[in-house]
């Protein structure tokens, strides 16, 4: 092979790595958003799917929970309203159909079965949650949640001594069947200062820590004692909301810089590939829709806005296909390659010119 193939493997390289600011759908920093939603909306908290597309959405400010339907546009408004039992609902998840709200104001977490309607009240409250503020399953259906900790107001006239104190918070596990007096069974304290909002990928546990200024990746098997593995912090001031993507890259909600960062998989200590920013006062929570949407909650603009994922995945996609066909077309070259050498090696042609193919991969 000679230096037009060495070119065309760098080439199918940098096109499946990607480029900077382009995410591996197409997102791009300069994008804005697709669609706003704000009827009825005061400080939207946290963003949630259920199984059928529809977005649901906590309301701190109102202390209600809001459904949204498809389609949707920027004029829809709540298809239903649900406000029994709440006193600050922050993030929301759901689990077999049911919908979790970490109820910050009340210092609880909440659970309503299905069918959910305007006049569900909670079927399990959970109690010995601390300061829940953000909750999330791993794939086994336990519930962790993020418990924030506490600002302590400090009674003293001396100066020296700081007006407010930070208490810090933890991570919990509680397990099936869930009970309201269910004491947690792991109690994460290792590295986290205020946590935000949580995540799992391949059963590692995402954390945003607004109080430690990053991501801290917790590495299965989880424990009392388990220690960050990875600490995310480049172009991050103050996590507020995660969510991955279907290709496992992780979206973080940067309340301090107003913006979504994105980081590729797999998650190491680096800087992320974009940034959407546009049309955002703050951002605090964060969801993908079915279609690769990206979904945000602005909770100072009062709104939720949508991304549209420039390049959704379908059969008939040209990024599907795309996806599909290079792996299948660099395996295709790689093998001819080594058809060719084959022969080369029999006929004694070209002979010490051919390059080396470890040589090739490694420039």
């Amino acid at each position: 092979m000679g230096r037009n193939s060495i070119i065309g493997f760098a080439l199918i390289a940098s096109l499946l790595v990607g480029s900077p600011g382009l995410s591996a759908f197409g997102f791009s920093g300069d994008q804005s958003p697709n669609v706003v939603l704000s009827n009825g909306l005061v400080r939207p908290s946290g963003i949630a799917f259920d199984s059928s597309g529809n977005l649901w959405v906590s309301d701190s400010g109102a202390s209600r929970v809001y459904e949204f339907t498809p389609p949707f546009t920027s004029g829809s408004s709540p298809a239903m309203t649900l406000s029994n039992g709440l006193e600050g609902p922050a993030g929301i998840a759901f689990s077999s159909g049911n919908l979790w709200v970490a109820d910050y104001g009340a210092h609880r977490v909440l659970e309503y079965a299905q069918p959910i309607t305007g006049s569900s009240v909670p079927a399990v409250t959970l109690s010995n949650a601390g300061d829940p503020i953000g909750v999330a399953f791993d794939p086994a259906g336990d519930l962790w949640v993020a418990n924030f900790g506490e600002f302590q107001e400090a009674n003293s006239s001396d100066p020296n001594i700081p007006v407010q104190t930070i208490i810090p918070g933890s991570v919990f596990q509680f397990v099936p069947p869930f009970s309201s007096e269910e004491p947690p069974k792991i109690n994460m304290t290792n590295g986290i200062v205020s946590p935000l909002a949580l995540a799992f990928t391949s059963g590692n546990l995402l954390v945003a820590d607004q109080g430690a200024r990053a991501v801290l990746v917790f590495s299965a098997p989880l424990s009392n004692s388990s220690p960050p593995s990875t600490v995310l912090s480049n172009s991050i001031t103050d996590p507020a909301g995660i969510a991955l993507d279907s290709s496992g890259d992780m979206w973080v909600a940067d309340y301090g810089s107003a913006s979504i960062v994105e980081f590729a998989a797999p998650l190491r200590a680096e800087s992320p590939v974009v940034a959407l920013s546009k049309g955002l006062s703050d951002s605090t929570a964060i969801a993908f829709d079915q279609a690769g949407n990206l979904w945000v909650a602005d909770i100072v603009g009062g709104k939720v806005v949508e991304f549209a994922n420039p390049n959704p995945p379908s059969a008939g996609n040209p990024l599907s296909l795309y996806l599909l066909a290079v792996p299948v077309f660099l395996a295709a070259v790689i093998a001819g390659y080594f058809v060719v050498r084959r022969k080369v090696r029999g006929n004694g042609d070209l002979g010490s010119s051919r390059p080396d193919l470890n040589c090739m991969l490694s420039t």
